[in-house]
């Protein structure tokens, strides 16, 4: 788990940080705890860095919680936010950013140890239906389901979404393993498709929902459409 603190007050952020520690320990969860004294600093390491779950401070001196919470819900709708506060009022401000908990600050001790317990759950639970690369310079999630095919770029392997093409320097077989999911089926020796997003299958060709066209091998042809009847029957209620 990547997790960041980030409140002004040096004092209150050791005390969570602390908190952290200890119930991390005891949960046997292994994370990386990075804290910031400013809501700048955090906007910063942002650009490179997700986070699975952040507390965080709604009032400080240079930039509030509640606009930092708007830019991390821009770049990721995923992390969890814990507000911890001494301001419960500015709660219904931050109502649409969908705010996983609020924590008073003279009630931490008491409350955040059950709101990481349940955060912990979440993420677990959100981490196997993502695949994730995480390298010394780069931390992302990718929803499985929001995956269309994945296919072989020399040494690298390239995410092919809705939205976005992400590589990684990973062979497709390592990607292939990793993932681990019935959905994803290879219809050639450098292509891995997404069945839930193949809408038609025509001449050795698979259709998506995108309507790109990918061309599927013939010794994969009549596998892959066997798996997709037996997977609409699985799904379909």
């Amino acid at each position: 788990m990547n997790i960041s603190i980030v409140d002004d007050n040096k004092n209150i952020l050791d005390q969570e940080l602390n908190l952290l520690k200890s119930i991390l320990s005891k949960e046997s969860i292994i994370s990386e705890i990075t804290t910031f004294t400013s809501g700048d600093s955090f906007l910063f390491a942002l650009e490179d860095k997700m986070f699975d779950l952040i507390l965080l401070d709604i009032e400080m001196p240079d930039i509030t919680g509640i606009d930092i919470a708007k830019i991390i819900r821009k770049k990721n709708k995923n992390s969890l936010i814990i507000f911890i506060t001494s301001h419960l009022e500015f709660a219904i401000d931050s109502y649409e950013l969908n705010i996983f908990r609020y924590i008073p600050k003279s009630r931490m001790e008491e409350k955040l140890p059950l709101a990481l317990k349940d955060a912990i759950k979440i993420i677990n639970l959100q981490n196997k239906n993502c695949y994730t690369i995480q390298t010394k310079t780069r931390f992302q999630k990718i929803p499985l389901n929001s995956i269309l095919y994945i296919y072989k770029d020399g040494k690298n392997s390239v995410f092919v979404t809705e939205d976005d093409s992400i590589k990684v320097r990973k062979p497709l077989a390592a990607v292939f393993s990793e993932i681990n999911c019935k959905e994803f089926f290879y219809i050639d020796k450098g292509v891995i498709v997404n069945l839930l997003h193949i809408i038609k299958i025509k001449d050795n060709m698979a259709v998506l929902k995108n309507n790109e066209i990918l061309s599927v091998s013939r010794n994969h042809i009549n596998e892959l459409k066997s798996n997709i009847h037996m997977f609409w029957e699985e799904n379909l209620l």
